[in-house]
C-alpha cells in the first residue's frame, strides 16, 4: 500500500536538523511541555515532521505529530488524513478508519482520503463498504491508478484471482504501477496455476529491476511447481546473490538440491538457513530428513528433537525421529515416537506400518498385527505392507489369514517374484502342492536370477524338494 509518493520529501533538507527537532518533542512529551509546545509549532512544521517520520518509519512518532496537528486545527482534513495513515502504517485500521472518516467529513470528495478508507475497510472486513468506496473513487476518476491497484490487491486478498488479474493486466502497462503490477500478476497466476504466465510476469518485473529479491524468489516458486529444478535452483541463488541473509530462500533452495539428488548441498542450505532463523520448524525437520536420506541417523535424531523443542505437536519430526531410531535398532525409542506421532495425526498410514514393524522387531509380532491391518484400513493400495502382514500372520500361525494378505500383494504388484514365492510357501505349508508349484514357477519366471534363492528357500518349507522337481 502506497500512502506517498516515492520522492524522498526530505533529501534537500537538513535531516540532522529534523532529528533535533523529534529529540525535543519527544523530550517535551516526557517533561509534560507538550501541549504547550504544540501550540507553539507551526501546522507546517508538524506536517513535515509527520511527513519525515512517516517516510523514515518512524510511526509512533508520526502519530504523535498528527496527534498533535489534529488538536491544533480540528478542522483540518488533512491532520486527520496523515493520523489515519501513522495509524495504518501500525496496522491500527480500525483506529484509522475513524481518522479518515473524519477527514471525509471535512472534505467527503478527496479521492486520497476515499481510497485509504477503503483499503482500512478492507482490513477491518468490511468488503462490501470497502468496494463500494473503491468503485466511488472510479466512478468520479475512473483512471485513478492507486484505487484500481489497491482494488486489485482487495480481491487478491479475498481470493478472487481472476478479477484481480484484469485490473493488474491493465496497470502493468502504467508507469507507475508496473512493476508492482507485474509482481502481483505473477502471485495471482500461480495461484490460478497459469504457471508458466506466472513466471513471464516475474520476468518482466525482473527485466524492470534486475535487484528484486522477492521477484527472484517467486519465479524459483513457480518454476519449482514446473518441476524445473536446475532453473529454480538458479533463481534461488541470483536471490541470495542479491540478499543472503533471505532465509526462506536457503531453505527452499534447500528443498530444490533434495529434489535433485544433491543431498549434500541440500544439508548445508538448510544450516545456512538455520543460521539466519535458528527458530524455524521447517527447516530443523527438513535438515533432519536430508540427515536421514545421507544416513546421518545421529545427527538426524539432533535436528529432528530441535524441531519438536520448538514444536512439541510437530507430528512429521516425531515420525522422522522414529525412523532414525529405527535405523539404529533402538526400536523402543523409535516405538515411543511413533506413538507420539500417532496420537498426534492418527490417519497416517505409513505411521501404523513403521510402528506394526518396531513391535515385530520388539518380538511382539501378535502386538504388530493390529497394527498392519490399521494401516491397511487408511490404504489398502500399499502391496509392501500387505507382504509383511502376511509374513507376520504365517509368523503367528495364520496361514489363512496370511494365504489372504499375500494373494492382495501379488494384485497389487503384479511383477513381484518375492510376494509369488511367498504364495507357494503358504500352499506348500497348506499341503496345495500343485498351487505352490504354480506360484513358484510364476517366481522363478519373474525373477530367473534368484532361481537357486528360491529353491534354497522352498527347500525350507518343503524339505524333500518334490515340488522343485516339478517346478
Amino acid at each position: 500500500m502506497n500512502f506517498f509518493e516515492d520522492d524522498d520529501l526530505f533529501s534537500e533538507q537538513n535531516k540532522a536538523s529534523m532529528e533535533e527537532s523529534i529529540r525535543k518533542y519527544r523530550e517535551a512529551l516526557r517533561s509534560g511541555r507538550l501541549e504547550e509546545l504544540s501550540a507553539s509549532i507551526s501546522f507546517d512544521s508538524l506536517d513535515s515532521m509527520t511527513q519525515y517520520c512517516l517516510d523514515h518509519s518512524k510511526y509512533d512518532d508520526a502519530l504523535t505529530f498528527a496527534t498533535a496537528m489534529t488538536q491544533n486545527t480540528p478542522y483540518n482534513a488533512e491532520a486527520w488524513h496523515k493520523k489515519g495513515i501513522a495509524l495504518s502504517c501500525m496496522l491500527r485500521y480500525k483506529d484509522a478508519l475513524e481518522c479518515y472518516q473524519r477527514a471525509l467529513e471535512i472534505n467527503p470528495i478527496e479521492v486520497d482520503y476515499l481510497i485509504n478508507s477503503a483499503v482500512a475497510l478492507d482490513q477491518c472486513g468490511s468488503v462490501d463498504e470497502a468496494l463500494k468506496t473503491f468503485d466511488k473513487v472510479l466512478t468520479m476518476d475512473p483512471g485513478n491508478e492507486d484505487a484500481l491497484f489497491n482494488k486489485g490487491i482487495l480481491c487478491e486478498h479475498r481470493g478472487w484471482y481472476s478479477d484481480a488479474v484484469r485490473l493488474f493486466e491493465y496497470l502493468s502497462q502504467s508507469e507507475r504501477f508496473a512493476k508492482d503490477s507485474l509482481f502481483e500478476l505473477g502471485f495471482c497466476y500461480d495461484c490460478l496455476r497459469r504457471y508458466d504466465d506466472a513466471v513471464a510476469a516475474y520476468e518482466q518485473c525482473i527485466d524492470i529491476d534486475p535487484y528484486d529479491y522477492n521477484a527472484w524468489f517467486n519465479r524459483a516458486v513457480v518454476l519449482s511447481r514446473l518441476r524445473k529444478y536446475n532453473e529454480a535452483l538458479s533463481s534461488y541463488d541470483m536471490t541470495l546473490a542479491i540478499k543472503d541473509t533471505f532465509a526462506s530462500a536457503w531453505y527452499n533452495r534447500g528443498n530444490t538440491l533434495a529434489l535433485l539428488g544433491k543431498n549434500a548441498d541440500a544439508i548445508e542450505s538448510y544450516r545456512e538457513a538455520l543460521r539466519h532463523d535458528p527458530s524455524d520448524v521447517s527447516s530443523w525437520h527438513n535438515l533432519g530428513s536430508a540427515l536421514e536420506e545421507s544416513a546421518k541417523f545421529v545427527d538426524a535424531i539432533d535436528a529432528f528433537s530441535k524441531a519438536i523443542a520448538l514444536d512439541r505437536n510437530h507430528c512429521e519430526s516425531y515420525f522422522g525421529r522414529g525412523t532414525c531410531h529405527d535405523a539404529l535398532f533402538q526400536y523402543q525409542k523409535a516405538l515411543e515416537d511413533y506413538d507420539t506421532a500417532i496420537s498426534l495425526n492418527s490417519t497416517r498410514s505409513d505411521i501404523w506400518y513403521a510402528k506394526a514393524d518396531a513391535l515385530y522387531h520388539l518380538g511382539q509380532a501378535e502386538l504388530s498385527l493390529s497394527c498392519y491391518k490399521r494401516s491397511l484400513d487408511i490404504r489398502s493400495d500399499d502391496a509392501e505392507c500387505w507382504f509383511d502382514y502376511g509374513s507376520t500372520l504365517l509368523e503367528c500361525s495364520k496361514a489363512e489369514e496370511a494365504l489372504e494378505a499375500y494373494q492382495q500383494a501379488v494384485t497389487l504388484s503384479p511383477q513381484w517374484a518375492e510376494a509369488y514365492l511367498a504364495l507357494a510357501k503358504v500352499y506348500a505349508l497348506s499341503h496345495n502342492k500343485q498351487k505352490a508349484q504354480e506360484q513358484l514357477r510364476i517366481a522363478i519366471e519373474l525373477d530367473s536370477k534368484k532361481r537357486q534363492l528360491f529353491e534354497r528357500e522352498f527347500q525350507a518349507v518343503v524339505p524333500e524338494g518334490s515340488l522343485l522337481n516339478n517346478a
